[in-house]
């Protein structure tokens, strides 16, 4: 962790940065979400309910990123959910 902040603050000193704080209060509960949200309109969303991204019909998402929020708890159980619908959506289409 503290050689991803050096590196990270190297890299926003370089593009200007003059500030550079790292702030993890909550750190041993993050769960990194969202950023390939699940969903049912590719407008708003990045992948389907069978985590089949919309743009690239043959690449499927397996991660927390599928997720838009997350509770308090762990989140491995629930990708693992989600690699187990993937691999029943790849063999009904084998």
């Amino acid at each position: 962790a503290v050689h991803t902040r050096e590196v990270y603050a190297t890299a926003a000193q370089v593009m200007g940065a003059t500030n550079v704080e790292f702030h993890d209060d909550f750190a041993p509960n993050n769960h990194i979400t969202g950023a390939t949200i699940m969903g049912a309109d590719p407008k708003d969303s990045v992948v389907d309910k069978d985590c089949r991204t919309f743009d690239h019909p043959n690449l499927f998402i397996s991660s927390s990123s599928a997720m838009p929020t997350v509770g308090t708890v762990n989140v491995t159980l629930t990708i693992a959910a989600l690699a187990l619908r993937i691999a029943d959506q790849l063999k009904k289409e084998a």
